[in-house]
């Protein structure tokens, strides 16, 4: 009673090549995947080292940026005396544009008056070209006079205008 066994041919089997047909396209597929993942890997690496250099350029502008905002030009006469301002020259910003206004090229200027304890915005509404001003101011410069009962003093300023202490310049 000795059953008969097949005897086994030898080679592979139809599932050995259906798997050795998907190898080769896998592989294919696993190579590109590497390839371009190593690419991402790179322009990663390369946008991350240019958004570090953006930050620190940032950290060393950021005390520049608080100087180069527009504030409203406002004199406070903290003083007892009558200010009389003669001149006054202005930077600022319009348009993305740094802009310049000189008092002494605008023929309707007219010295400002600042009585004691007053505050004022200085500004100049013109047709001439240059002399439109609103008041924005980044950098001023003022030449203006004290006037007492017993002496006129002269003074001049040259400052950023930071717009502190309730946006004035104080005039002590």
């Amino acid at each position: 009673m000795a059953k008969e066994q097949k005897a086994k041919k030898g080679g592979i089997g139809i599932g050995s090549w259906i798997c050795l047909g998907l190898l080769i396209p896998v592989g294919v597929l696993t190579f590109n995947c590497g390839r371009n993942w190593n690419v991402v890997r790179a322009k990663k690496s390369k946008l991350d080292a240019e958004v570090a250099a953006l930050m620190e350029r940032n950290r060393q502008l950021a005390p520049f940026y608080e100087v180069l905002q527009n504030r409203k030009y406002q004199i406070c006469n903290r003083s007892q005396d009558v200010v009389k301002v003669k001149w006054m020259a202005a930077t600022y910003n319009e348009s993305e544009k740094i802009k310049l206004f000189d008092s002494s090229r605008c023929q309707d200027w007219r010295p400002v008056m600042v009585q004691p304890g007053e505050n004022k915005f200085v500004t100049l509404s013109s047709g001439q070209e240059g002399c439109n001003w609103n008041g924005n101011v980044m950098y001023f410069s003022i030449a203006y006079d004290k006037e007492s009962p017993e002496q006129t003093t002269f003074y001049e300023t040259i400052d950023v205008f930071r717009g502190f202490d309730r946006d004035c310049h104080n005039i002590p």
